[in-house]
């Protein structure tokens, strides 16, 4: 198969199967030749941080020598992105060449009288036979959705499990609740496995808590008790940790986000209790950290162009705290879109009654979980008197945003991942463009 005959087959899953159970994760496991028990695994669940945390953690690994595999999602512009092997996503080659493994294993299983993967599932027997194949000493695994059912929870024994911040998201799916959704989120908590977690809503703890106790899992609650922030920048944040294991070290995130900080002191009491021989020194971990690449997290893809891929209510609360970090000089616009699945009209209420954009630039974003343009304008209408402009197409919507902060201006865009991959592969097909 071609890579776009890959990619084309993986994207048209969702139209010939449905919604699996573990034990088809585990049956595409097992043709595969994969262990449920393999060593090194460690799993992150959570609403918000966790794709930061999983790429924090694997470049740290790196740094002290360690080969490590790494699963993310979703990816922004192309699907190898889900895929890294030492921080490096793989080849368009090595991607067919697995495509082609698990579609072969997804034939055996239909055979067998089992469903054929779903989609996310597919590309997550994609990561694990390369990860084997490859021999990788460690495994970040990132949930793609809640925890409990997610078809990365299928190892039974995992090194460590992470969770990072719980909010309102996929309540249609993970329950109405906090306590719902952290007993969904909380569902990756193994036997005797540690779990550190971020611990600020004591409904998320009480139900964080009593699972790690019906488990007999040592469990690590961080607040912001556990760290300091010592400086924000416009493109990094210094902080330290209030622990003694780091003594008086300070680290830097190549983030400007608050809540990074957070992110990063889960990190660095993951890696503590990890317990490594010989320890991973504070220097190697400040390296690995000045390394970070995280695309679509208040990342600045032109000069004072921000991408942020918040896309629910507490991920739009933090997007609005790093904004006020940013110094301002001109104009603040907004450029906005999200997808139909989330609840947008609060997040909408909040961008405009809580921030000092001076324009919201509206756009749909492609394929068929779009919100219409005309409902999101409407939308805004409601809770703003303040200028809006609509363009249905991204690449011009961008162009306009540009135009329209002016020289000293700030233009944000904000409000679904899907979004911030469009743009983004907009911002590569200039750039392409202009250096051919």
């Amino acid at each position: 198969m071609t890579y776009q005959e890959c990619v084309t087959y993986i994207n048209s899953i969702p139209k010939f199967t449905k919604k699996t159970e573990l034990s088809n994760t585990e049956k595409l496991l097992d043709i595969l030749g994969i262990e449920r028990t393999i060593k090194g695994v460690i799993h992150v669940a959570g609403t918000n941080g966790k794709g930061s945390v999983c790429v924090c953690l694997s470049r740290i690994l790196q740094e002290a020598g360690y080969k490590v595999g790494l699963f993310t999602s979703p990816h922004l512009i192309v699907l190898e992105e889900r895929i890294q092997i030492n921080q490096q996503q793989i080849s368009k080659e090595t991607f067919c060449m697995a495509c082609e493994k698990v579609k072969q294993a997804s034939e055996q299983m239909v055979q067998k009288g089992y469903l054929h993967p779903a989609y996310f599932e597919f590309l997550f027997g994609m990561a694990m036979f390369l990860f084997r194949k490859e021999q990788v000493d460690y495994i970040v695994l990132e949930t793609g959705l809640g925890g409990r059912l997610d078809a990365t929870n299928v190892f039974l024994h995992p090194l460590l499990t992470i969770i990072t911040s719980i909010s309102y998201d996929h309540t249609e799916i993970l329950g109405d609740t906090l306590e719902k959704i952290a007993f969904e989120k909380a569902g990756i908590i193994k036997e005797k496995t540690p779990v550190i977690y971020w611990g600020t809503e004591p409904v998320v703890v009480k139900v964080i808590e009593e699972i790690a106790k019906k488990q007999k899992a040592f469990s690590l609650k961080i607040t912001e008790k556990d760290y300091k922030i010592l400086k924000i920048h416009q493109k990094s944040i210094d902080f330290c940790m209030n622990c003694g294991y780091y003594g008086n070290s300070n680290f830097s995130l190549p983030f400007s986000a608050p809540y990074q900080a957070a992110n990063g002191a889960l990190v660095l009491r993951a890696i503590e209790y990890l317990k490594k021989e010989p320890p991973i020194s504070a220097d190697k971990v400040q390296r690995a950290l000045e390394k970070v690449v995280w695309p679509g997290r208040m990342e600045e893809v032109f000069p004072r162009v921000f991408v942020d891929g918040a896309h629910n209510m507490a991920g739009i609360t933090a997007f609005i705290e790093a904004v006020k970090e940013i110094p301002q000089k001109g104009k603040q616009v907004l450029l906005f879109s999200v997808v139909k699945e989330k609840d947008f009209e609060p997040m909408i209420q909040k961008l405009c009654e809580q921030t000092e954009f001076s324009i919201f630039l509206l756009t749909e974003i492609e394929g068929s979980r779009k919100v219409e343009l005309e409902l999101i304008q409407k939308i805004f209408s409601k809770y703003t008197k303040k200028e809006i402009v609509c363009i249905t197409d991204i690449k011009e919507a961008l162009k306009k945003g540009i135009f329209l902060k002016g020289e000293k201006g700030t233009l944000f865009c904000v409000g679904s991942l899907y979004l911030i991959g469009q743009i983004k592969a907009v911002v590569k097909e200039e750039m392409e463009a202009y250096y051919d």
